[in-house]
């Protein structure tokens, strides 16, 4: 894909659409309002809001100078502050955090890089934890996002002031997850999601099956074991885990966020759980049962939270 050619048509494109959903701002209002009062449901309000703040968000970073490597951190800081603020409120929705305090002491320190892998399933489950990761805990996020995200102007920022590795989707990319890795500051967090994707019955039976077919049958039995998270893709965890062979880590899981609408009305719970880095296993064979075991734990926690 020709990604300078489509960077170079995204900002007028982008452009033009924040200006005709600003122009269409007091008509989109009135209709999120009817619908709402007609469906009794809040997320045509909340689509709308989130719209707009979104879009106001994204043309202030847009439209600021470049001070410091620092000024653009706090700008996204509010950015997502603003996003998530926003998307809460409008659904209602509540956040509880749950870390043990080995965990807490481990994103507070900023004395030495993390790894957190987190399960990845529900809308905007990402924005949540980068949010988190910033905000609560002040650690610079290394984000692992594909390519053609970028192609949003203000993501486009993110990646080029944030430590980032590109991928196109189809593949791990395990030498750029490895670089971002080796790479990060002692106030660094490497975000890795091991299952490649947003959980959906159908990706399930689909890394199921890849498994069988890649001569993987012990892998197979423990990922039909798992009911609300899929197997874990090995290459990209080894690389980070090869590439930062000094951090702890951190792993993540969460209920609430449902895979199919929008969250109203409840409570999103997240579990962090921390791993000294001294206690993840040294051979290659060794790490894949390891993160296939904390991912039969994290999947066993959403059971019981769900």
């Amino acid at each position: 894909m020709n990604y300078p050619l489509l960077r170079g048509l995204a900002l007028p494109l982008w452009l033009a659409f924040a200006a005709a959903a600003l122009a269409c701002a007091p008509g989109l209002a009135l209709l999120a309002r009817v619908l709402g009062r007609l469906t009794r449901r809040p997320e045509p309000v909340a689509i709308v809001r989130l719209l707009y703040v979104y879009v106001l968000g994204e043309l202030a970073m847009l439209l600021s100078p470049t001070r410091s490597h620092e000024h653009r951190l706090e700008q996204l800081t509010a950015f997502l502050r603003d996003v998530v603020g926003t998307a809460l409120g409008s659904l209602l929705v509540r956040v509880e955090v749950q870390a043990d305090a080995a965990a807490e002491a481990a994103l507070a320190r900023h004395d030495r890089p993390l790894l957190v892998l987190a399960r990845h399933a529900g809308a905007g489950d990402s924005v949540l934890l980068v949010h988190l990761l910033l905000d609560r805990y002040g650690r610079e996020p290394g984000i692992v996002m594909k390519e053609i995200l970028t192609l949003d102007p203000v993501i486009g920022i993110v990646a080029r002031h944030l430590p980032s590795a590109l991928i196109d989707g189809a593949v791990d990319d395990p030498e750029e997850i490895h670089e971002l890795a080796r790479n990060l500051k002692d106030n660094g967090a490497l975000l890795l999601f091991p299952e490649g994707g947003n959980f959906t019955p159908a990706r399930r039976a689909r890394a199921i099956d890849w498994l069988h077919r890649n001569d993987q049958p012990g892998r197979a039995a423990q990922a039909e074991r798992l009911r609300h998270t899929m197997a874990p893709r090995a290459r990209g965890v080894l690389a980070a885990l090869d590439g930062a062979s000094s951090a702890d880590v951190i792993v993540i899981a969460h209920a609430g966020l449902g895979h199919r609408e929008m969250p109203h009305d409840t409570t999103v719970r997240i579990r962090l759980w921390h791993v000294p880095g001294g206690d993840v296993p040294a051979g290659e064979a060794e790490r894949v049962e390891w993160v296939d075991a904390w991912w039969a734990r994290v999947d066993a926690w959403v059971a019981a939270a769900g």
